[in-house]
């Protein structure tokens, strides 16, 4: 049932951002004044007590990942640094005039696109900027994200000095068939030279970004990166599936054919056993796809319940207010979303103008804040209520119904399948991984005629039971640790009526989806009737051939033309060996038709002269 709710909603869907997420934004109500009156509002409500949140867009890089479905632009230009620095500051003056008071950040996230492409001194002016015109909150939090190829010392050197203590990395996978299906050739040297440069500097938490789910992407390569991931210690990581969206224009992805990439069954399987490697490693699952160490500040902030998910993905601090600058950035006042337009030049047109760049976005309803609610309680602490009336909305009866059908479905399931395994004639049982039986039928107490609570009398005292658990026990270890199944014969006898049983036992290994064996599942049958009949066939034809040995009469028996027997008194009248007599000997054919002709028309014959042959010389003229 499991595997059929996760095929059922095995569907594609847009990447989770926001509730509703972009492609479900109502762009007909939105408005660019609309956004500003939100966003003075969440600035009114929670800029004193929280802080605001900024991410800035950087969106250049030297090279084109083709996995990659970001806002980029791919140029080898560095003297494009200069003009966008200049533009994402003014940007954020617009929005300094647009508040009355000055902004206190607590959060700053640099992503891509790729920010390292910048030089430090271009970064440095950027925060230096943005920082002239706020404050920073006690407990603020920078980040930025690398590229491990051309992530300098001094950029994160530069980067610490003005507060930054966090930085991701983008090392997706260490496979170079992956690496050159995605354009990304990065060598495990270049991350860990990145890596503790870091750690040397003094940066607190650093992360990896790993995908699954990649072109031409195997297990062994997941198991692999985790298992060089180890080798590093980052902070937390990022375990996310690769997005396959190769209609979005300039994201390269259009050069893959769908038997290049993973899918269904064989992509759980990547997910399912890097998350085991991690967590065997370490690293604790916080929210959908991130993983930290218990010293991170992520896995604090989860276990205190105060983790908190935006744009930007999971954080440690929560605000209410996050402003998005630069080309494609997307702001989040709670009560709207706001996306800036997505190519450099309109965004360069728009800041020459001294206008917001905003050209899209949505409004929440009332109904939309409480759903967006939910959806966070259960991606930040994995529960939620909709217990309290601020808590309910519209379609929250719906909601229940179809959980209340899950759960029947579920119990449903149960029921056939108890129903299924006690009615089959066969004795069924199921153990886990160390041995213990998780489920049996009563049918094996049927096979020995007994009653089911005579049942331990009869494993108590029978000794030949004793000798067929040590036997099955045997088994099942071979069985769990090969993986393979296996099937075995043996012979007992009841001690309560003294029945006679020979029993056909089976093994089958359980395999979960990460090709784990996790147990067995077994069935005794009973084939002491077709043992006996067997038996008895072999008695009467020793009985037959003794019959027809001693007769006088000629017997023979021919099959397809072939005669298959003969008794001695043929053998003896025509002076051939039995055993020349086996597809060797034949009757003339025109002899034969007549014989046949004969036995129609009287049943029998007699007295009747034939020639026999065989494949060496012709017989003596014999009758019949």
């Amino acid at each position: 049932m499991k595997k059929n709710l996760i095929q059922k909603y095995n569907v594609p869907g847009p990447r989770y951002t926001s509730y509703p997420t972009v492609p479900y934004w109502n762009e007909l109500l939105f408005s660019k004044d609309l956004w500003v009156e939100t966003l003075k509002r969440s600035f009114k409500e929670s800029n004193t007590t929280e802080g605001i949140s900024l991410y800035i867009h950087l969106p250049f890089c030297e090279s084109l990942c083709t996995f990659c479905g970001c806002n980029k632009r791919i140029t080898k230009n560095h003297n494009v640094e200069h003009p966008y620095i200049e533009a994402l500051l003014k940007e954020w003056d617009i929005y300094c005039e647009l508040l009355e008071k000055k902004p206190v950040i607590k959060e700053i996230h640099l992503g891509g696109g790729t920010p390292t492409f910048f030089s430090s001194e271009h970064l440095e002016k950027l925060i230096h900027g943005i920082l002239s015109k706020a404050k920073k909150a006690p407990n603020y939090e920078f980040s930025f994200e690398g590229h491990p190829n051309n992530t300098t010392k001094s950029q994160l050197q530069s980067l610490y000095g003005l507060g930054f203590r966090r930085v991701s990395f983008g090392v997706q996978d260490y496979s170079e068939t992956v690496q050159n299906a995605i354009h990304r050739i990065q060598p495990f040297h270049n991350v860990a030279k990145v890596t503790f440069w870091a750690k040397e500097i003094g940066y607190t938490s650093i992360g990896h970004d790993i995908i699954f789910g990649l072109p031409f992407q195997k297990l062994e390569d997941v198991v692999d990166t985790i298992e060089k991931t180890k080798s590093l210690h980052p902070d937390r990581l990022a375990f996310y599936s690769y997005a396959h969206v190769p209609w979005i224009k300039g994201n390269g992805q259009r050069g893959f054919k769908d038997s290049d990439i993973p899918k269904d069954e064989e992509k759980r399987q990547l997910y399912e056993v890097g998350k085991k490697l991690l967590s065997k490693n370490g690293y604790h699952e916080i929210g959908m796809d991130h993983f930290a160490l218990e010293e991170d500040s992520l896995f604090e902030s989860f276990k205190n319940k105060t983790l908190h998910r935006n744009f930007m993905g999971y954080s440690s601090s929560k605000t209410q207010l996050m402003v998005g600058l630069g080309v494609s950035s997307i702001s989040d006042s709670w009560y709207s979303f706001a996306q800036n337009v997505k190519t450099i030049e309109e965004y360069y047109e728009c800041i020459q103008k001294g206008e917001l760049p905003v050209y899209r976005g949505h409004i929440l309803t009332s109904e939309d804040l409480i759903i967006r609610q939910h959806i966070l309680n259960l991606m930040c602490q994995f529960q939620t209520s909709w217990k309290n009336e601020d808590t309910y909305f519209e379609e929250l009866p719906e909601v229940l119904t179809q959980l209340e059908e899950m759960q029947k479905a579920l119990k449903d399931s149960r029921n056939l399948l108890d129903t299924m395994i006690s009615n089959v004639p066969s004795a069924l049982f199921i153990k886990d991984r160390q041995g213990k039986l998780l489920l049996r039928n009563n049918a094996f107490s049927k096979m020995l005629g007994i009653k089911e609570d005579d049942l331990m009398k009869e494993y108590e005292s029978n000794s030949s039971i004793k000798e067929l658990l040590e036997k099955l026990f045997e088994i099942e270890e071979r069985v769990m640790i090969e993986k393979i199944p296996l099937t075995f014969e043996y012979f007992i006898t009841s001690t309560i009526n003294s029945s006679v049983h020979y029993l056909h036992i089976s093994e089958v290994p359980l395999i979960n989806e990460m090709g784990e064996c996790f147990g067995l599942c077994g069935s005794v049958t009973d084939f002491t009737d077709l043992k006996f009949s067997e038996q008895k066939v072999i008695v009467e034809k020793e009985r037959l051939k003794t019959i027809l040995d001693v007769a006088p009469v000629g017997v023979a028996i021919s099959v397809n033309n072939i005669i298959k027997f003969v008794n001695s008194s043929i053998s003896d009248l025509i002076n051939f060996k039995v055993g020349e007599f086996s597809g060797n000997a034949y009757v003339h054919l025109f002899e034969r038709e007549r014989m046949l002709e004969e036995l129609k028309e009287n049943g029998y014959v007699k007295n009747y002269e034939i020639d026999m042959y065989n494949s060496k010389n012709p017989c003596n003229s014999s009758k019949n």
